[in-house]
């Protein structure tokens, strides 16, 4: 480490030291052993390169630097950074982990706990990761810029990136709050959620990811966002995806130009979307294959390049209310009780929508009215979507209910 790099403790309750005054230390790793033998204190970073391997902030304890571009956290090859569930702050810096190849997942912070502290209802608030630049190069199996793992943590203010990996993994019934900063360029998947684990996020960007910006996958696996702007992405994977047992809520969010599906939802996965726009999808703005249930609610789906909404072998619980689609390609909602898988079902859009059965259901949701055991679709305005506004075949039995159509044939 360079000789002008110099770093300080700061005891919370230390009668020996006035208020502000600092204890220094020749490295971060021994201001750090510092505070946790002391069970707590804020280590301040001064400017410059910390090349010092994999630091360990324990319970109790903060981490702040200058600024993102001024102090830096670099690993020799593993996470940079190492917080305990009960560390308190992680600030102003950046954390970079730079090697490609390492032999186990590696992180630029890695939050780690006991399973059973995150799992319990009144879990901790968790360390604090605040104005801080995540950078991940590893390209080893759920690497990713940031993992939480068994604990609670909240990031605001924060840049993650993951050129070759993910830019969040959470597991083991971890809990994230995530508050206004971004997650781009990442490899494979922006935010991957296993089972049991928790998202919020308010004002979070995800844009640029070579797989999905949100992967909820696994049972229990849940996540709330309020706000949020998602941008293009991989036409092989939808923007926000979720599996079996899954479930997502979308307030006021933005998915902008996904190549492939805005929103994706596997067999027994829900979702619940209010006042949320999908614009320009490569393929289909919402695509569910016999979901759990999935409401979208004042939505605006516009533009998509293929279809507006697919559902395919789904119930009752799937209802679309006072929703606006307009400018899809082909229909702007298709109902169907075909069991092909969801790729084969949207490769063959174009063919579906062509067909004898499209034409004759099109007929009767223009009336205005029609009753079934399928999806609900009410009170939507459907405008200027091809030649279809609700195609209906292969024995699907849709409600219609006070719906206005403007299609131009």
């Amino acid at each position: 480490m360079a000789a002008t790099l110099q770093a300080w403790l700061q005891l919370p309750s230390d009668p020996s030291q006035a208020e502000g005054e600092l204890r220094a230390y020749p490295s971060a790793t021994d201001a750090l052993a510092a505070a946790a033998a002391a069970k707590g204190g804020t280590v301040r970073l001064a400017a410059g390169v910390y090349a010092e391997g994999k630091l360990k902030v324990a319970a109790g304890v903060s981490l702040v630097g200058e600024g993102v571009d001024k102090t830096v956290v670099q690993s020799g090859g593993g996470s940079a950074i190492v917080c305990a569930a009960g560390a308190v702050r992680i600030a102003d810096l950046e954390a970079r982990q730079p090697a490609e190849a390492t032999a186990a997942p590696a992180y630029a912070i890695e939050v780690r706990g006991a399973a059973a502290a995150a799992a319990a209802t009144e879990a901790p608030p968790g360390v604090h990761i605040e104005r801080c630049r995540l950078v991940a190069a590893s390209a080893t199996k759920l690497s990713a810029a940031l993992l939480v793992h068994s604990a609670s943590a909240a990031i605001s203010h924060c840049e993650l990136r993951s050129a070759a990996a993910h830019g969040v993994v959470l597991a083991s019934a971890a809990r994230l709050h995530a508050a206004a900063g971004e997650i781009a360029d990442c490899g494979s998947c922006g935010i991957l959620a296993l089972s049991g684990t928790q998202l919020r996020a308010e004002g979070l960007e995800i844009r640029g990811c070579g797989e999905s910006a949100l992967l909820l996958s696994g049972k229990g696996a849940a996540a709330t966002l309020t706000g949020c702007l998602i941008s293009g992405g991989a036409a092989a994977h939808a923007a926000v995806h979720v599996k079996a047992g899954a479930r997502a809520t979308m307030h006021k969010c933005e998915l902008d130009a996904p190549e492939g599906v805005g929103l994706q939802l596997a067999e027994g996965a829900a979702a619940s979307l209010h006042g949320t726009t999908i614009h320009r999808a490569g393929r289909a703005a919402v695509a569910a294959r016999s979901a759990l249930e999935m409401l979208l609610q004042d939505c605006t789906i516009s533009d998509s390049r293929g279809v507006g909404v697919m559902a395919v072998r789904c119930g009752p619980r799937v209802a679309l209310r006072g929703c606006s689609i307009r400018g899809s390609a082909k229909a702007a909602v298709q109902i169907s009780e075909i069991a092909d898988e969801m790729s084969e079902a949207l490769g063959q859009l174009a063919q579906l929508s062509d067909s004898s059965a499209s034409r004759a259901a099109d007929a009767v949701s223009a009336s205005g009215s029609s009753a079934g055991g399928g999806p609900l679709v009410e009170g939507c305005i459907i405008s200027s979507c091809g030649a279809v506004g609700v195609d209906v075949f292969a024995g699907a039995a849709p409600s219609l209910r006070n719906n206005v159509l403007d299609i131009h044939i």
